[in-house]
């Protein structure tokens, strides 16, 4: 036992000193970033995004001086990624920021904690990926043929605006609404604590596997399955 405690030790020991420590200075300054163009975001790390609607792409990120430099700004896979730098730890005393401006966004992605809150309608003429895994939300308006919706997590996503088809699915306590994102067809699946709500004025697939609830409206037929404590039912 107490050779496993020694182990254990020095184990946290050699992660630290492997780990540069930076704390913010208090001085808030802002930097655009020059990045190439891309067609999602994904925000890796405890910062908030703000995106906003407009014809010209552009990155400006505002935060302690000292903390910019950590702070990168890549495209991997036509995505804007937004991360701190590998090991380091990094401690803020003032917020960060990224903001945003693109016309359209394809995918949508949080690994981790922070917010990504839209500004204005985003247009895509093709299928959008909207996803959360850790505790971060999202809330965006969205007008596209296509849109599919996932949590795994605590996180939560908030929807607005227009599609034909949208599929929401959580896993673990965070929840989706769509309920202000009309569509005509909405398939809802959850898988644990969170819950869901859609507007579909065609026709609602609903799946429960444990103790979330899926609320619904739009007039839509709804097909039901439930295998757990929660219930599937009209909104109010």
């Amino acid at each position: 036992m107490k050779r496993l405690l020694l182990l254990c030790t020095l184990a946290v020991c050699i992660f630290s000193c492997n780990h540069e420590t930076v704390n913010g200075n208090g001085n808030v300054v802002s930097e655009s970033r020059n990045t190439g163009s891309f067609r999602g975001i994904k925000l890796m790390g405890g910062m908030n995004i703000d995106v906003k609607a407009g014809d010209k792409q552009s990155v400006e990120i505002k935060g302690e001086e000292n903390i910019l430099p950590y702070v990168e700004t890549y495209i991997d896979d036509g995505n804007l990624v937004v991360k701190y730098k590998n090991n380091v730890n990094i401690n803020t005393h003032e917020d960060l920021n990224v903001y945003i401006t693109t016309a359209s966004l394809e995918d949508v992605e949080i690994l981790g904690s922070g917010d990504i809150t839209g500004e204005g309608r985003f247009v895509n003429n093709d299928e959008m990926e909207i996803g959360v895994m850790g505790s971060g939300n999202i809330r965006l308006e969205v007008d596209a043929p296509k849109i599919k919706a996932k949590t795994t997590g605590s996180g939560s996503i908030y929807l607005s605006g227009n599609t034909k088809n949208i599929s929401c699915n959580t896993m673990g306590s965070g929840n989706i609404d769509a309920g202000e994102l009309k569509s005509e067809n909405a398939k809802a699946t959850t898988l644990g604590s969170g819950d869901i709500k859609v507007f579909a004025s065609i026709k609602i697939d609903a799946t429960i596997n444990g103790s979330g609830n899926i609320r619904y409206s739009g007039g839509g037929s709804v097909s039901s399955v439930t295998h757990g404590s929660g219930s599937i039912s009209a909104a109010d």
